[in-house]
This record gives structure tokens, sequence and C-alpha cells, in this order.
């Protein structure tokens, strides 16, 4: 066994809460926490720090039990995610509310499978677009961010079938080359106990909520006085200007081109090399690299650093 050369040092993820209560506690130096990354993205929903996956759990696990203070790096975050969730998954004409879940496929046991789904333009990992999978835990996680817009997203999941007896399923999948000619969507009929205690802890936040100080459970966290020691972390500010980049042609530039994407990638015929944006496709084999446009240009590599034909 050895250790990966990979970090998951972003602000934006659950590695926050981690690198948090290190400092609070005294096991990680103060300088842990600006380690972390904080890479800005302008999306539809406004500027926002960016995360791996561009999930809810990223960005608001951690608020189940840490304050938001307005008008911060975070806070501001948080409001952008939420909007361009809604805004992206209004464009598609479903429900918001988009994390890593369980999925509609199977493995030879007829288990379901599991992974992240995100919105293209808040994630840094490429094929965001490829899947369309709405998890209700993720709508819940918001309550504390859009508490009106949460609850109708609750009652259009509930319209759909995905709660049950038990509280909500998991998740419903809207990817194409998962479903059968019947279907246009796929419940995925199953609980999962990390995301059923997230439903739990986010409504006991909601519904016990004093103003200025969070939810019932961020009060508990703050009472401890390590914690508290430690709440100037979060409130950084937001940065004035803002240096935000897109993270992926192709993926958030804009929904449209988001859309074109996926009609490629699901075996579009281009007619023309005239198009909005240059279509590529990349052959490699790990040494040896290719790459092609729609107008028949491209280049080719190997070992990474020689040219063999320019572009």
């Amino acid at each position: 066994m050895r250790r990966d050369n990979y970090y998951y040092d972003l602000l934006a993820s659950e590695a926050r809460l981690a690198s948090f209560i290190a400092i609070a506690t005294q096991q990680a130096p103060l300088k842990h926490w600006f380690c972390l990354g904080r890479s800005l993205v302008n999306t539809p929903g406004g500027a926002s720090l960016i995360s791996w996956s561009g999930t809810m759990f990223e960005y608001l696990m951690p608020l189940l039990v840490m304050r938001d203070y307005r008008s911060t790096l975070l806070s501001n975050s948080y409001r952008a995610v939420v909007s361009a969730q809604r805004l992206y998954t209004k464009k598609l004409g479903v429900p918001w509310g988009i994390s890593e879940s369980a999925y509609s496929g199977v493995d030879y046991e007829k288990t379901y499978q599991y992974k992240a789904f995100g919105v293209p333009s808040l994630g840094l990992q490429r094929g965001l677009a490829e899947d369309l999978v709405i998890s209700p835990y993720s709508t819940f996680l918001a309550l504390l961010v859009d508490a009106p817009e949460s609850i109708k997203n609750i009652h259009a999941l509930e319209d759909l079938g995905l709660r049950n007896e038990f509280g909500f399923y998991e998740s419903i999948d809207y990817s194409p080359e998962r479903l059968s000619k019947e279907e246009n969507s796929h419940i995925v009929q199953t609980y999962f106990a990390h995301h059923q205690g997230m439903i739990l802890v986010a409504i006991n936040n909601a519904l016990n909520i004093k103003e200025g100080l969070g939810g019932i459970m961020q009060e508990r966290f703050h009472a401890d006085p390590w914690v508290r020691s430690t709440v100037p972390l979060l409130q950084e500010r937001f940065p004035d200007p803002l240096p935000t980049f897109f993270t992926k042609t192709g993926e958030s530039i804009s929904l449209q081109q988001q859309e074109e994407d996926e009609r490629t990638s699901k075996g579009e015929i281009l007619m023309s090399p005239h198009s909005k944006y240059p279509r590529t496709h990349l052959l490699s084999n790990g040494r040896y690299a290719i790459m092609v446009d729609n107008a028949g240009s491209g280049f080719s590599v190997f070992d990474r650093d020689i040219t063999l034909t320019r572009w």
C-alpha cells in the first residue's frame, strides 16, 4: 500500500470541515486553511468558489454544522451555487439538486452504482454534462440557503414519486443512455444512510433556527470554545475585484454550448466545418496521441512533448 500523489485541497469541498476542526483542535497549523484552493469561477448564478465535481454536497455539507456569515467568500458561493443549479436544471426541464449519489446503473448483483454528479459550470472535473441525476438530499442541504425554493423543489420531487413511507428515495436518473425505451426517468429506489442522516440534520436546522445564530446543529457546534476561537476563518471576505476564470471550454461558458457538447457526445453527425465552436476528438494509447477537429485540422504528439505534426 502506498499514498497517492493527489490532493483534495479545495475550499469548496468537505475537506474544509476536516481542516477547520484540525486547526481548532491544534492538530494542524493555521496556514493549513489558507492552503485550500480558492479559485473562483463565473457561473450562471454568479461568481463562486470552484469545486471538483460541482456538487451540492461539496459546497453545502459543512454548512450543516458551520455557521453562514453573510457577504463572505463562503456565503456568496452558497447562494451562487444554489442559483446555478436551479438555472441549469430549469433549462433541462427537471427539478434541481445534483450531488454524488447512486444512479440507475447496476452491477451483476443488481446493486445500484454510485458516483459524483454535478453542474459543469461549477466543477473542474470533465464530463459532468454527460449525466443528469437528481438527488433529494441535495435540496435539503440548501434549506438554510434558500428555504422557499428548496421547499418548492421538495414538493416537485414528491410529485414525481420520490417520497416513500420510509422517506425520500436516493435519486432520479434522467440520463438517456441508462433508460429503457419506455422510460423518461428512473427512480433509484434505495436509501443511503449518510444521505438520510444529512436530510434529518438539515430539517432539524431549518425547524430550529435562531435569527443571527443559524440552525440548532450549527449552534451546538459553535458552542465549543475551540470552534469559537477559530470562527474568523469562516468570515473571509469575498475578493474585489474578482479574479474569476472559466473552468472548461465546452462545459462552463454557457448552457447553450453545454447542450452542443452533449449532442456531439451522443454521435451528432456534422455536415459542415463551420461550427460555432470547434468539434474535437482525441485518441491516445498513453504515449501516442492524435487530435482532429471537424474542419479537418489537428496534431499528433509522442511521449507528450515530441510533436509529430503541428496544428
